[in-house]
């Protein structure tokens, strides 16, 4: 806390070295006072963390899918001029199978056919997997560093923004 100022009454009250030559004129020396603040790092405790991991099974779902060709053979036997091209019949594909038969002729006979379609099916397949989990335990050495007290905003600050709190204990 500052001392308290009084006013000067009589200049001749002051010291010999403040005042000028000219004793009309008072001259008063401004005096400033400043501060030098230092930091430094201070061990207060020690902290040592064990990290223990566990396993557990955890069942997982996954849908799954699977493609099967599905290759029925058609018996046609029937006697055709030239080989016919593969065909698309909706989801199957055809494609002409022929052979040629020793006659006292020879012919184009178109044996069979083989139709080709996917058959998809799904099915959900259940697999267990091994997951970890991790588990922090804190161990403090040294005295226990108590922890600042939570800041709680006053009805003031909530409405009108942060006032800074002056406590003249500090």
């Amino acid at each position: 806390m500052a001392a308290p100022v009084t006013p000067i009454d009589d200049p001749a009250s002051l010291p010999h070295d403040r005042l000028a030559a000219d004793s009309k004129d008072t001259v008063i020396e401004v005096v400033e006072e400043r501060v030098h603040v230092e930091k430094r790092l201070v061990e207060t405790g020690r902290a040592r963390v064990h990290v223990t991991v566990e396993e557990h099974d955890e069942p997982i779902e996954a849908l799954l899918m699977r493609q099967d060709l599905v290759i029925e053979r058609v018996p046609v036997g029937t006697r055709i001029d030239a080989v016919p091209a593969v065909r698309r019949d909706g989801d199957t594909v055809v494609i002409p199978v022929v052979e040629e038969i020793v006659f006292v002729e020879k012919r184009l006979v178109l044996k069979e056919e083989l139709h080709i379609r996917i058959d998809v099916t799904r099915q959900v397949e259940t697999q267990t997997v091994r997951l970890r989990r991790e588990h922090a335990e804190v161990e403090h050495d040294g005295p226990s560093v108590q922890a600042p007290p939570p800041y709680q905003e006053t009805c003031h600050e909530r409405h009108h923004g942060f006032q800074p709190r002056f406590d003249p204990a500090r």
